[in-house]
């Protein structure tokens, strides 16, 4: 979409890529939380996997998942538990290149619409000698910023600060079916818990001092999530204003920002949900002419 003075725009496809939130304009870090399907902890794949997806995460290579509620996401077809599950990956990075923060801020909720909440899941990192870890990674800038001679952290504490964290994240509750009756009430349960069932996966980031921000990933049985409407105003060559009306209190945006319209030109720049639906762009060196929202 082509910027002017005020643009508003109803978006008209919609991108699965995964969901955030954040609770106040210009957040001193920028969260995205990502759902990706691969295989649990146990399985023997895990580990290349989990590096794989974090490295990605890193390079910024859009991970492409789901907004449906799908019985195979969240089940295993015996106790082995080798069948691909759902993961909730999430990404941290500073909105200052002065500022730096330790992933021990983190936590992480997961709930469902059902009157069991059968998905209810809560765990902080705060507690524990957690370290880094190729699929839990640390990233100190260099000098100038973001990817000039980045320091990349897979040994020593979270106790150690970063510039940005790439993280494999949480692990959804899932069930074990070994056979067709145990799978159909699973599938039946989803169905007719209650009208559009939806589970949601959310981290929080909160380092005690500044506004605490969120991001969210949300699957649902049935419909699919509405579609907002992006407005810019301001001045283009000094602060727009960018906001996106209404949005769910369970789904989040990603704001991305291009100079051309080439598929692969697009960055991110930020991530709006109910907590924020408008944050402010310094049009400056880092030049815009188009904006798109893509649901997360």
């Amino acid at each position: 979409m082509k910027k002017n003075l005020v643009i508003i725009m109803t978006i008209a496809t919609i991108t699965m890529v995964g969901v955030i939130q954040s609770f106040a304009i210009n957040p001193v870090v920028s969260i995205y939380t990502i759902a990706v399907w691969g295989p649990p902890t146990n399985a023997p794949g895990f580990i290349p996997w989990a590096n794989t997806v974090v490295s990605n995460l890193y390079n910024n290579v859009i991970l492409t998942n789901d907004w449906r509620l799908q019985t195979p996401y969240f089940v295993q077809n015996s106790t082995n538990q080798t069948n691909n599950t759902v993961w909730y990956a999430t990404h941290l990075i500073s909105n200052n290149t002065n500022y730096m923060f330790s992933p021990t801020g983190l936590t992480f909720n997961a709930s469902s619409s059902d009157p069991a909440n059968v998905f209810y899941a809560t765990f902080s990192y705060n507690t524990g000698n957690f370290i880094y870890t190729p699929q839990a990674m640390g990233v100190v800038w260099g000098p100038g910023g973001a990817r000039k001679s980045d320091t990349l952290l897979t040994t020593g504490s979270w106790t150690n600060m970063v510039n940005e964290f790439v993280f494999i994240g949480h692990e959804s509750t899932y069930w074990i079916c070994t056979n067709a009756t145990q799978y159909n009430q699973v599938d039946n349960y989803f169905s007719g818990a209650t009208v559009n069932m939806r589970t949601t996966g959310t981290f929080t980031f909160n380092n005690g001092i500044n506004p605490a921000v969120s991001a969210s990933k949300s699957f649902y049985r049935q419909t699919s999530p509405n579609a907002p409407k992006l407005t810019i105003s301001g001045n283009r060559n000094q602060t727009e204003t960018i906001s996106l009306n209404p949005i769910s209190p369970y789904d989040s945006w990603i704001i991305q920002g291009t100079l051309n319209l080439l598929p692969t030109s697009w960055n991110n720049i930020t991530s709006l949900s109910g907590g924020l639906t408008a944050f402010n762009w310094q049009n400056g060196t880092n030049k815009m002419e188009f904006f798109r929202a893509v649901l997360e």
